[in-house]
């Protein structure tokens, strides 16, 4: 009862407050722009052809009810919670007129891969490199391992992928700069390391973060085991 109270319940509290502001932001984001999505929706829909002013008008009201921008800000703010509960995100600013849905549909199996397996191979390392490290916490290496992750661990994601970036990229330029595979979707050797090599520098910048995180936390829990009761014992026991 007592973890429930004190760690689970805040967590899910801070859990749910986080998404909440989360996409209250995502909402206000578009409405602060300086940018009319409506006009540039109807700019490139009138672009190779005329439109006259009362079906211009037709086309500006169907729009913003299409993107959610009519009414009041508190009725957008309603309506815009009301149509995410049932997973429609109306059409994409960028790509119109292709559903937000079909979109994050379309890119969710390649962001699963990405972190699926980048969580795998840092969870690994980190694990092993920090009990190692944890175990044999008086050696040189695991001393210069230890200096070089707390350097790394503070380091947003986003900042060690633009290292890697430039350095990979730009400076050395041994892998792409964008793009995420070669030539359409198909279970060949060409494929798969078309897409082992276009989604190298992301996976490793992610596992380099990881692998920092784990290795802190394992290098510690081997280091409360390393100086408990048990193990004690069984060192002076010779064991």
């Amino acid at each position: 009862m007592t973890l429930l109270r004190q760690y689970i319940l805040p967590r899910i509290v801070q859990w749910f407050v986080v998404i909440f502001v989360g996409i209250s932001i995502t909402f206000l984001i578009p409405r602060l722009s300086p940018v009319n999505p409506v006009d540039n929706a109807l700019g490139r829909l009138t672009s190779f052809q005329t439109m006259d002013p009362e079906a211009s008008q037709q086309m500006r009201a169907t729009l913003l009810d299409l993107y959610g921008l009519d009414g009041s800000i508190v009725d957008q703010y309603l309506n815009f919670w009301g149509r995410l509960i049932k997973g429609d995100l109306g059409p994409s600013f960028q790509s119109f007129p292709t559903p937000v849905m079909q979109i994050i549909g379309a890119g969710i199996g390649w962001t699963i891969g990405l972190l699926g397996t980048s969580i795998l191979i840092s969870w690994t390392l980190g694990l092993i490199l920090g009990s190692l490290a944890g175990y044999f916490s008086n050696t040189w290496w695991a001393k210069l391992l230890e200096r070089v992750v707390i350097t790394i661990y503070p380091v947003p994601y986003y900042i060690l992928a633009f290292i890697l970036l430039m350095l990979f990229t730009y400076y050395w330029p041994l892998f792409p700069l964008v793009g995420g595979s070669r030539g359409e979707p198909a279970f060949t050797w060409e494929f798969i390391s078309s897409v082992l090599y276009f989604g190298f520098l992301p996976a490793l910048s992610l596992v380099i973060g990881g692998t920092a995180f784990r290795f802190i936390m394992a290098k510690a829990l081997a280091s409360t085991e390393m100086t408990s009761d048990y193990v004690q014992y069984a060192d002076l026991a010779a064991v």
